[in-house]
């Protein structure tokens, strides 16, 4: 246009490749522009694979019951903060929920692709539902990992009734 700017509809562009664009300019008299710096775009219209949640690990370690270690998928822990490891795509944001809270997300290692998370806060005694997903640069979400189930129980068991003994 007379004012400098112009629009070009690009044709469909294949999901995964890179494209470099340059422009020039040409007058009605014949007369051409220098090419322009390139522009990259990468093209990504599909999430990356579903990442995983490969342990959940209990890390109390003071107290009359210290206890270290993984929890079972569907087991019980006494710890508010848990650590959460797993895998992803290299270098790409995880996020992690508890059902449909998100906890947080962290940045998998830019080679292995593992990650961890521990929350900033203590997590409630009761039932937890983890999960991650991952988000691209664009902006894609994955669809999310399998759960991994928790339980936070903290509360002591009641103290024991009367004893009582009889012979037989």
């Amino acid at each position: 246009g007379g004012d400098g700017k112009w629009v070009y509809a690009l044709p469909l562009l294949e999901n995964a490749n890179s494209y470099n664009f340059r422009a020039s300019a040409s007058d009605a008299a014949g007369n051409s522009s220098g090419i322009s710096e390139a522009i990259a775009l990468t093209v990504i219209t599909s999430p990356s694979d579903a990442p995983q949640i490969i342990n959940v690990a209990d890390n109390v370690t003071n107290g009359a019951y210290a206890d270290t270690g993984s929890i079972a998928n569907g087991g019980v822990s006494n710890d508010h903060t848990l650590t959460l490891t797993g895998v992803a795509a290299a270098g790409i944001t995880v996020n992690i929920y508890d059902g449909s809270t998100k906890l947080g997300s962290v940045t998998s290692d830019g080679t292995t692709g593992a990650w961890d998370f521990t929350p900033t806060s203590d997590l409630a005694s009761g039932a937890h539902s983890f999960s991650v997903t991952t988000t691209t640069t664009s902006g894609v979400e994955s669809a999310a990992s399998d759960p991994w189930d928790v339980t936070i129980d903290t509360a002591a068991p009641g103290k024991p009734g009367a004893i009582t003994v009889t012979d037989d």
